[in-house]
């Protein structure tokens, strides 16, 4: 019998029918069975002429190709012309891509992408219905011919001569040769090559080899996953989970013989869509698995007596891609094609990610100013990235507020590129300085004007303030730039740049490059640019103790041949374990010191690790009406023993009139601070571990050292009393760059030292009937807490004195070519115009140094052997010129005629309470010589005016010569011991070059 599946391995049905075949033909279109001799008759009397002569010709050449292919000769006779082109057969082209598949940390599934939707199945997995409504409908001889069915495809040919008709002539092979190599498949149904004599003779080729190579069994089960049901819908599983809700394996009669009949017409056997249509190519269906005795009458009727709308599961039941978690399934997207170089929504395979649904939902509803965010403006942008430090798995992103899950949008979490600002300093110069400086964690280092090497703008913190010396803890919970910027240079000094732009790329900084590096990346300026991914990552290698996970999303692939991936480039050791708890300290310091910022708000019962970072637009901004240095980024990354958030908030880009930039009352709202907080609350409740602290490792060493020296200075024998201190370095930085003697530190004594130079802390002067007078106070490296951080280069000459936290005059002090014959000078302003330059041998000088007339300034400084010292310079007071005696005073007798006499001047000047020479801080003559008794701050009395009206003898200096007694304090605020935070609620001291 034509239709027994000998081949299968099973009966041809569970109650054991037989197939007989009918007398009469079928129609595989679907419609009801006719008797070829009466459509015959019917279709002979429209066909007349020419059309009758062209189908008569064009079926005797199918019929002749059929014929030499039944023969064996066509790759003989027709080779050369028929087959040039034919594709080259490969049987691993014919198994159909799957749908992507992407399952969360749980593995349950989130989603499937891509173009089509597919599952590919086992013939096993076919239910015996299915099969026998396949064989029915479309390739009843199927288990019995070798891929062309020539009765089949004479029969088709007739009916393609006598009634110019559709029926088809393909097996189950040659379809599936046409779906593999000469038709586009599409939602719109494919699109078929041009029905030529080669692509027939190609076509019947390549399904006659592929018999030779696969069984019926494997055939049939690649047929059936390639087949187009729709729509998206590709594959019988498809179909079945699309129109019915389940499984293949659990498809009833009635829905089996619905699913063959569709592919005729995908789209318009659609149930959903054309509903009759698509009842009576079922029913046709059945009918022709009766007729074949596949099903037995009461089996057919009871199918077909079956609403098909009472089937179906409706079309959203279909797991299709999803919006949810839309910037995570990005991620996980372009991860993938990066990794693989396959892009998974034409390539099925099957993702499993690390995605945790509470923190992603969380993150969801940060981003659309639930829980507690707001934002001030729907210009302003967030994005989050949330690892786990331990293993770099990403189980959170936030790609942005409004984000449109599925539709690739633009990710900030992953795509964005912006400079980090001072987020970057934990990573970098402190990381490093700690692995090759020997920097400890009582390290001092100077916060003091300075330039980038052979360049003249001077760097600055934000505010413009600097305090002389600081503490390497203070320095990076106030994120002062200076200390950052000279650790750097330092790191650079010891080891060149292109080992740091090594140590950035290693963990994961892409953009880092020789050409691009400079002093500046301390700071997180110019060029210094990544993403919020890679800043996690990066952050997350110090929690983890220097072993470096690359951020990624992925645990595993399985691809549809067998084949796995896995993440690459895991646990690589980028920093000593040592190098990287010292960095943990100063950023869980930065969270607990007593210091107000932005990242208090994180404190909890457990250690967080924490720094911010901003930057800002520069004058870039200017043209959108945005003040010069206004901040545009906002950047917070927060750590626990398990996860390190990485948060940004900021803008896109300037929108004029829109106040695209943090005015102070909007960065102390602190949202990229409560945004960490909310994390924090979602990671306590899912973490699977205790949050608890870093664990110091073993590669942690107590040191004793000279306090304030670096290099560090080892203890010796004569230092007794000499401060020392103990503190914790890492073994890389003690063997990096150990500990030196005495001696070796007199020859290379830095000017942080405070020893060398002389410094002064103060200046005062005042100025006495003409007499200037000059005292010089604190002249020592580090006397009175105060040190020289002056600059003077061939661009700046800034005087400046600020903090010094210990004096090592002693230590420095004792080195030959030491300091000798200190001297002092000063240089003398009258209204701003240099008049003199003294000199003298001790700390005081009273005299009259050159005519001096007007405001009267002095900038003192002292000199030794080494150099010069920091300036500082004071108002000594006002000189009045003497003005020349007129020889005619104003009270000459003059007639009157009042009988009062006139011939004696008035003698009381003081009748007026308001003097006419009005005092001003300027020297500016007084017209009227009458002696006006006005106090003074002069300690000599001014003398008593007689009735004369003569000009008294000796000048008297006019209102406020104002030798002011105490000292006039320098330029930069007075030094305290222990200085205060600013007192601005804004906490970053951060200025991007």
């Amino acid at each position: 019998m034509e239709n027994e599946k000998e081949h299968t391995g099973r009966s041809m049905s569970s109650q054991g029918r037989k197939g007989t075949p009918s007398s009469r033909f079928y129609n595989n279109r679907g419609d009801e069975p006719f008797h070829l001799e009466g459509d015959r008759k019917k279709l002979r009397r429209k066909a007349l002429g020419q059309r009758r002569f062209r189908r008569l010709m064009t079926g005797f050449m199918v019929l002749m190709l059929a014929a030499y292919a039944a023969a064996g000769f066509i790759g003989i006779k027709l080779a050369d012309k028929l087959l040039t082109g034919k594709p080259e057969l490969d049987v691993a082209d014919f198994v159909s891509e799957e749908s992507t598949k992407i399952y969360d940390g749980d593995g349950k599934l989130i989603t499937e992408i891509g173009h089509l939707y597919r599952e590919n199945i086992k013939y096993d997995d076919c239910p015996e219905s299915l099969i026998d409504a396949f064989l029915a409908i479309e390739d009843s001889r199927y288990f019995s011919h070798n891929g062309f069915d020539i009765p089949r495809f004479m029969k088709a040919a007739v009916e393609h001569v006598i009634s110019h008709g559709s029926q088809g002539g393909s097996t189950f092979t040659m379809q599936l040769v046409k779906n593999t190599y000469f038709s586009i498949d599409d939602e719109e149904g494919g699109k078929e090559r041009e029905a030529t004599y080669e692509y027939k003779a190609q076509q019947i080729v390549l399904a006659m080899e592929l018999e030779l190579y696969l069984n019926k069994q494997e055939i049939f089960e690649l047929y059936v996953n390639k087949l187009n049901f729709g729509g998206h819908i590709r594959g019988v599983q498809k179909a079945a989970e699309y129109y019915f809700g389940k499984d293949v394996t659990d498809l009833t009669l009635s829905e089996s013989a619905l699913l063959a009949g569709i592919i005729n017409q995908p789209n318009g056997f659609n149930p959903y869509n054309y509903l009759e249509s698509a009842t009576a190519r079922r029913n046709n269906v059945l009918w022709l698995m009766r007729q074949h005795g596949y099903i037995t009458d009461t089996e057919y009727k009871l199918a077909r007596d079956i609403n098909i709308e009472d089937q179906l599961v409706g079309e959203d039941n279909m797991n299709v891609e999803s919006t949810i978690y839309g910037a995570y399934i990005d991620a996980v997207i372009e991860e993938v094609k990066e990794k693989t170089g396959y892009d998974p929504s034409l390539k099925g395979m099957k993702i499993y990610t690390a995605l945790d649904p509470d923190i992603q939902t969380q993150i969801e509803k940060i981003e659309d100013g639930g829980v507690g965010i707001s934002y001030t403006d729907d210009l302003m942008q967030v994005a989050i990235i949330t690892m786990n430090n331990q293993n770099g798995e990403i189980v959170g992103v936030g790609g942005g507020r409004n984000y449109t899950g599925g539709t690739r949008s633009f990710n900030r979490a992953t795509q964005m590129f912006k400079q980090p600002g001072s987020s970057v300093k934990p990573i970098l110069d402190y990381a490093l300085a700690f692995e090759y400086l020997g920097y400890s964690l009582d390290e001092i280092i100077e916060d003091k004007p300075i330039t980038f090497p052979g360049e003249s703008r001077v760097l600055k913190n934000a505010g413009g303030k600097y305090t002389g010396d600081v503490t390497i803890k203070e320095a990076l919970a106030r994120s002062l730039n200076i200390p950052a910027i000279i650790t750097l240079e330092r790191v650079v000094g010891k080891i060149g740049n292109e080992a740091v732009v090594d140590y950035l790329q290693s963990i994961g900084i892409s953009r880092a490059s020789y050409k691009n590096f400079h002093l500046s990346f301390a700071i997180g300026g110019n060029e210094c640019e990544l993403t919020v991914k890679q800043l996690a990552g990066a952050h997350a290698m110090l929690i983890n103790l220097g072993v470096y996970n690359e951020p990624h999303t992925i645990r595993k692939i399985e691809f549809s041949n067998g084949d796995l991936y896995y993440p690459e480039g895991q646990n690589v050791r980028a920093l000593s374990s040592g190098s990287a708890y010292l960095v943990d300290c100063l950023t869980r310091n930065n969270v607990d010191m007593q210091i107000w910022n932005y990242m208090h708000i994180l404190k909890r019962k457990y250690p967080v690790y924490a720094k911010t970072g901003t930057t800002d637009w520069g004058t870039s901004g200017r043209q959108y009406g945005i003040p010069e240095g206004a901040s545009k980024d906002k950047w917070m990354v927060s750590s626990t023993s398990q996860y390190t958030n990485a948060v940004w908030l900021g803008y896109d880009q300037a929108v004029k009139g829109r106040d695209t930039y943090f005015q102070r009352w909007k960065a102390n709202l602190n949202i990229h601070g409560k945004i960490n907080n909310k994390l924090l609350d979602i990671e306590e409740q899912v973490s699977p571990n205790t949050l608890s602290g870093v664990k110091e490792p073993a590669d942690i060493q107590d040191v004793r050292y000279v306090y304030g020296t670096w290099p560090h200075v080892k203890p010796e024998s004569w230092m007794a009393g000499a401060r020392m201190i103990t503190s914790k370095e890492s073994t890389a930085g003690i063997t990096n760059y150990p500990l030196i003697s005495s001696d070796e530190y007199k020859e290379i004594a830095q000017p942080t030292t405070g020893g060398g130079k002389p410094v002064i802390s103060g200046v005062t002067a005042s100025v006495t009937n003409g007499v200037l007078s000059i005292h010089w106070s604190s002249i020592s490296g580090c006397a009175g807490g105060v040190k020289d951080i002056s600059l003077h280069d061939n661009w700046n000459d800034i005087p400046m004195s600020g903090r010094c936290l210990v004096d090592l005059s002693w230590l420095t002090g004792k080195r030959s070519g030491s300091s000798t014959g200190t001297g002092f000078g000063a240089k003398i302003y009258a209204n701003d115009v240099l008049v003199a330059t003294i000199t003298s041998g001790s700390n005081t000088y009273s005299g009259t140094p050159a005519v001096m007339e007007g405001t009267i300034k002095v900038c003192g400084y002292a000199v030794n052997s080494l150099g010069k010292s920091n300036e500082i310079c004071t108002t000594a007071g006002v000189i009045v010129p003497t003005p020349e005696p007129t020889p005619t005073p104003t009270p000459t007798p003059t007639p009157t005629a009042t009988p009062k006499p006139t011939h004696t001047p008035e003698p009381t000047p003081t009748a007026t309470p308001k003097p006419t020479p009005t005092p001003t801080p300027k020297p500016t003559p007084t017209p009227t010589p009458k002696p006006t008794p006005t106090p003074t701050p002069t300690p000599t009395p001014t003398p008593t005016p007689t009735p004369t009206p003569t000009p008294t003898p000796t000048p008297t200096p006019k209102p406020t010569p104002t030798p002011t007694p105490t000292p006039t304090p320098p330029p930069t605020p007075e030094p305290t011991h222990t200085p205060e935070p600013e007192p601005e609620p804004t906490p970053d001291s951060e200025v991007n070059p």
